[in-house]
């Protein structure tokens, strides 16, 4: 290939000085497709495989990648016909794969083989009354648990139980995701958090990571001033009366917070 594009090179140069523009250029065009019939012809010289965000998220790894390209190895793809090799085909198959959301394949003049996967984020798991678990990603789809990496996101305890309608499901996802964003936009809710609960209601409750007070902010109505007032509640009483003090505070009423204190 190097020695084809330097014999274009040349012939470009010497029909730039002696001959007419046009058929200088009709001289490059034959050439060029040469060149690419030449390169058809060849065979693939190596499979590489990127996943991206490998390190913190390992549902998937390459060797699952490099499966699903040559269907367990029965289609290699090292010592095959570039003309004949399918990117697209393969894009859409590593696409059917529940932890893909991207995936991108090219084959370089060398000629080798260079596929680039990005996996989804979830950004919370949720446990519900009917023993069911899945994750809720960051596009608020739907994404299965993996018998290889378990994610490190807010867990959401749900004793809401949909009705077999996808449009029940999809509502109940998009309120959770709805307030697993404001959680994960707000340093101070964020770290607040240790476990989050839903009723049939759509009203959350968080278990704070620190303290025994079980924290009510209702619906999401409202939420980014619930949580100004939760935390000027945490700025000025926790300091004098210690985390094990309150027992409950609320702040789904509209400019209320409502603590109550333990029993002794």
């Amino acid at each position: 290939m190097k020695n084809i594009f330097q014999k274009i090179k040349q012939y470009y140069l010497i029909s730039k000085k002696y001959l007419l523009p046009g058929i200088a250029s009709v001289l490059i065009l034959i050439l060029l497709s040469f060149a690419a019939k030449v390169h058809k012809n060849r065979s693939c010289l190596s499979l590489n495989v990127d996943v991206i965000d490998e390190e913190e998220y390992q549902f998937i790894n390459k060797k699952d990648i490099i499966n699903i390209i040559t269907n367990h190895g029965t289609d290699p793809i090292e010592g095959t016909n570039i003309s004949t090799i399918k990117l697209k085909d393969i894009e859409n198959r590593l696409l059917q794969n529940s932890f893909i959301k991207d995936a991108q394949a090219y084959i370089s003049l060398k000629p080798e083989m260079f596929v680039k996967v990005k996996q989804r984020i979830p950004v919370a798991r949720i446990f519900t009354s009917k023993n069911e678990q899945y994750y809720i990603d960051n596009e608020g789809k739907t994404m299965p648990l993996s018998p290889n990496f378990t994610a490190r996101v807010p867990i959401i305890m749900s004793s809401f139980a949909p009705i077999n309608k996808d449009s029940a499901r999809t509502i109940f996802n998009e309120v959770l995701y709805k307030f697993i964003n404001s959680v994960r936009s707000d340093a101070f809710l964020n770290a607040l958090c240790g476990q989050i609960t839903v009723d049939n209601h759509y009203e959350f409750s968080i278990i704070p990571r620190l303290g025994k007070a079980e924290i009510f902010l209702g619906d999401t109505s409202d939420l980014p001033n619930k949580i100004v007032r939760l935390k000027s509640f945490y700025k000025s009483s926790f300091p004098q009366a210690g985390w094990d003090k309150y027992e409950s505070i609320s702040v789904k009423y509209r400019n209320q917070v409502i603590a109550i204190e333990k029993k002794e």
